[in-house]
């Protein structure tokens, strides 16, 4: 019983953020993400028993869908998705997709930025900036020292900004 009322709690705080991981670092459609949202929700109920609290439910969470990723871009080769497509309407607070799109240049310009990344750079900064995980809980999420993490997240940033700046000028 106490299993199942952790997980509920589990499901209703974690589905948006786990489809927003799905969809921003992985690129993956709304159709993917809800699917793998499902397989991610499975294989945390599965090992809930072995759950021994070593880290935050958050980063264990986030390590389980990683690791789901990982397995789901490495058996097909995924469609490129822009960036717009890519973001379920829901996650948008109620503005409707035109809105989202008339976004201002530079809020645009950013996300084509962030799009350009690559997976980890991108995996990097969304975990710290969109789901406000501390350069030591990356680490438990990528197995990483939090020395490391800090100088990819540095390294990261600066090749966003190049990019941004980049295209800016165009």
């Amino acid at each position: 019983m106490k299993d199942q009322e952790l997980y509920k709690e589990l499901v209703e705080a974690s589905t948006t953020w786990v489809l927003r991981y799905f969809v921003c670092v992985w690129r993956l459609t709304q159709e993917e993400a809800e699917d793998l949202t499902h397989e991610t929700f499975l294989e945390a109920w599965n090992s809930l028993p072995g759950f021994q609290a070593r880290s935050s439910l958050r980063v264990w969470m986030t390590q389980i869908s990683r690791r789901i990723a990982w397995r789901y871009t490495t058996k097909r080769r995924k469609v490129p998705v822009t960036y717009e497509e890519a973001i379920p309407e829901e996650l948008t607070s109620g503005e409707d997709l035109e809105e989202l799109l008339a976004l201002r240049s530079e809020e645009r310009l950013l996300q084509y930025a962030i799009s350009l990344l690559s997976t980890g750079e991108r995996e990097l900064i969304h975990l710290h900036y969109t789901q406000e995980l501390t350069e030591q809980e990356i680490g438990q999420v990528l197995n990483v020292n939090h020395h490391t993490i800090h100088t990819r997240l540095r390294k990261a940033r600066e090749r966003l900004r190049t990019l941004f700046f980049r295209h800016r000028t165009k």
